[in-house]
């Protein structure tokens, strides 16, 4: 057996999140309710922070601290909530209410356990935090292990390495890869925002949050290829092309962030 090329999992997590398409926008709706209604808090909180600072500064201003405190918190569920309805998805999960049931009540979670793993969610794009997955101490399935076989960020790293294992670069140069044409995105995304183009960047943050889903999918179709990974492929020499791919993937990784540092100068 062969492992399907990148551009063949490219390919099929398109086509999945194409038909997933309508299901995605009925969780987003519902999605964008429950966040109001906790948003709703944080400004019920600055409110009452700002009428009582009138006459007691004090008591007003940790109000206000509360209310700043709680948006954060929002903020984190909701990209944890978002994440893990594109994990649900890719799945194959089907009942919107359920999902996004779930995904408020362990957005939270989700958020904080994928930061443990070493990545970060924003908008569902999967961003890395650590550099032990250049180490190759860690990989791209840690994070997501929390719904595919309900592991805590820690088992998730050990089990992570567990299902790479002999595979670490192949494993590397396809995560980097992936991640580098949705870093590439929100760069651009974040460009248009800040100048001019704001009806372009926001186009773009849609296509973001189309390419989380389709992120979501390839990373399920790549966990079910390792988990079916033989022992000769395991001990198979991959040779050089993935270190050439992985390099390339943290050129991209450096000129982003070089353009994020110079940019707003």
């Amino acid at each position: 057996m062969q492992f399907s090329s990148f551009w063949q999992n490219t390919s099929t997590s398109i086509s999945r999140t194409n038909k997933q398409l309508f299901v995605l926008l009925q969780a987003g709706m519902l999605l964008f309710l429950y966040a109001l209604r906790d948003l709703s808090i944080a400004a019920a909180l600055l409110a009452v922070g700002y009428f009582i600072a009138k006459k007691n500064q004090p008591t007003g201003l940790v109000f206000e601290i509360l209310s700043l405190v709680y948006f954060l918190f929002w903020f984190l569920k909701y990209n944890g909530a978002l994440g893990l309805i594109y994990t649900y998805l890719s799945q194959g999960e089907t009942k919107v209410l359920e999902i996004v049931q779930k995904s408020v009540r362990l957005g939270w979670k989700f958020f904080a356990n994928a930061l443990g793993a070493g990545v970060i969610l924003f908008f569902g794009q999967v961003l890395l935090a650590c550099p032990c997955f250049l180490a190759r101490n860690n990989f791209i399935f840690s994070p997501f292990l929390f719904v595919y076989e309900n592991l805590d960020w820690k088992r998730g790293r050990e089990r992570s390495r567990e299902l790479s294992r002999g595979l670490a670069w192949f494993v590397l140069a396809r995560t980097l890869g992936l991640l580098s044409i949705g870093y590439v995105l929100l760069l651009v995304a974040i460009v248009f925002l800040i100048s001019t183009q704001l009806f372009v960047g926001i186009i773009l943050l849609f296509l973001i949050i189309y390419l989380g889903l389709v992120q979501s999918n390839f990373i399920r179709l790549f966990y079910i290829e390792m988990l079916s990974a033989t022992e000769e492929q395991r001990n198979e020499d991959i040779g050089s092309r993935f270190k050439v791919l992985t390099a390339i993937s943290i050129v991209i990784f450096i000129l982003v962030y070089v353009v994020f540092k110079v940019f707003p100068h």
